[in-house]
């Protein structure tokens, strides 16, 4: 019966959002990484998400996503599927 502990929109970092200036940046992380930073701003608060790819046989799969820094000012998504909430 638990559902996670996500309670928002990962892929936005919210739970209702309007983006505002989107932004997407790629940068090579190897030859079978990627990383897409995508900035923007939801109601006037900077957003920056980097999602990390990686390359298996000829398809590029996501592998995780880092929020802000992915410490304190932010989140890792890897880490929020493995908490759970008792």
């Amino acid at each position: 019966d638990l559902v996670g502990s996500l309670d928002f929109d990962w892929w936005m970092n919210a739970q209702d959002w309007e983006p505002v200036e989107p932004r997407l940046t790629e940068s090579p992380d190897g030859p079978d990484r990627r990383t897409v930073t995508a900035s923007f701003s939801i109601y006037g608060t900077p957003v920056v998400n980097h999602f990390r790819f990686i390359r298996v046989g000829t398809r590029w799969y996501l592998d995780d996503v880092v929020n802000g820094d992915g410490g304190a000012e932010g989140w890792v998504l890897s880490e929020l599927l493995q908490h759970r909430e008792e």
